[in-house]
């Protein structure tokens, strides 16, 4: 830093006690400043970032923690650098706020000032690194690490650990580990770049279309009674059967953030479920088969984030009665299978959610509501009779 005074270099030329030879002969001082600390310079960034994104949140803090130290930090040397990143979030979390992931959002906007060229091969390959776009993976993951290469990053380090760690599916390639434990409904809750879907939003300066809305999810898990939601829901898959889907698929994904299948929740599933199935069977049967397996894991991740007592609350419900059936069903079988209480051609593996003695009660008492409904004929208005009656038979043996 080079300091001077210029209004006293001024007022000594204009004095006439001053002999204007010896002002011309000040010398200026120069002053080799130390660097900030660290530790200033990470609180500054904290403070400056909540109030540019009008106090955001990270999603998860200890992913922030290591992605900051790792892949944001190095490249912030000044406090001119904190405001430079700080201006170009607050630009852009104006345009998603709530529809990102504010993490990621800010270690592209790092990589966007700082390492435009690798920032340039991120949104240049973004469509594959997401999976919506496929090449051969083996070879394409071998170019794209070549690639990041000849970027010649500024912090080579750091570039490689900000891609890892917003494509932790493509860690490996760049010799390096993301150190991301969290599975992909995880991420989708969180909507990182890295899930298809959220990943033009960081590019884009807007949400996509097509992607539903985090308030429209929000009012679901808000509401006292869902209901009206699942229901509007079911009608919405009328005209738009993607884009229901689309919005359970966000709503499975929240359910791994914590308890939120209340009991309203689980009823406002079961009495949709019947015409949601019905609509994916007539379109295909394959989409029967994507949108039963959807549903059951709402209700399966749902349950193993409740305690004991709240998941043995919800079986009473499943076992009860009444609407879906066939999801009803479908959760009770594959818990049967969890447990092993079924030998069939398809396999248990996944961790059980209920009791084995819960649910060797709940696989005779559904047995016995397929056979009912097949007296006195409700079977029939299923929205597939043949899957009801290969359910039966796993349950009855």
């Amino acid at each position: 830093m080079v300091a001077d005074d210029r209004g006293v270099l001024r007022r000594g030329r204009e004095s006439k006690r001053v002999q204007q030879g010896s002002v011309d002969r000040v010398v200026r001082a120069a002053l080799k400043l130390p660097p900030p600390r660290q530790q200033d310079m990470r609180e500054l960034l904290k403070t400056r970032l909540a109030a540019a994104t009008g106090g955001a949140v990270f999603s998860d803090q200890p992913r922030w923690a290591r992605m900051s130290r790792e892949a944001v930090e190095p490249y912030l040397r000044t406090p001119r650098d904190i405001a430079r990143l700080v201006n170009a979030v607050q630009v852009h979390w104006a345009a998603v706020a709530g529809e990102g992931d504010l993490v990621d959002l800010v270690t592209l906007t790092t990589l966007r000032l700082f390492e435009p060229g690798a920032y340039r091969l991120i949104e240049e390959e973004n469509e594959q690194l997401v999976g919506v776009e496929f090449r051969s993976r083996y070879k394409w993951d071998e170019e794209f690490a070549k690639g990041l290469t000849k970027t010649e990053p500024k912090v080579a380090d750091a570039a490689r650990a900000a891609v890892a760690a917003l494509y932790p599916d493509f860690a490996s390639a760049l010799d390096t580990n993301s150190f991301d434990s969290r599975d992909r409904s995880l991420r989708r809750a969180h909507r990182r770049v890295c899930i298809a879907g959220h990943h033009r939003a960081y590019f884009a300066f807007a949400p996509e279309a097509l992607t539903p809305r985090r308030a429209e999810v929000d009012a679901i898990f808000d509401a006292a009674d869902p209901a009206p939601a699942f229901a509007a829901l079911a009608e919405t898959a009328e005209e738009d059967y993607p884009r229901a889907f689309r919005v359970l698929e966000e709503v499975e994904a929240q359910l791994h953030r914590g308890p939120l299948l209340s009991g309203a929740l689980l009823s406002a599933t079961l009495d949709a479920s019947d015409q949601l199935l019905a609509l994916a069977q007539r379109s295909d049967p394959f989409l029967f088969g994507d949108m039963l397996d959807l549903l059951a894991t709402i209700i399966r991740e749902g349950g193993l984030q409740l305690d004991a007592s709240e998941r043995a609350a919800r079986l009473e419900r499943l076992v009860r009665g009444g609407s879906g059936l066939t999801l009803r069903a479908r959760v009770v079988v594959r818990d049967a299978r969890a447990h092993r209480l079924i030998a069939d051609e398809e396999r248990g593996g996944a961790e059980p959610l209920f009791e084995r003695a819960s649910i060797a009660t709940a696989v005779a008492t559904l047995a016995a509501q397929i056979a009912a409904a097949s007296e006195d004929g409700s079977i029939w208005s299923a929205p597939s009779l043949r899957y009801l009656l290969q359910v039966w038979r796993a349950l009855a043996g």
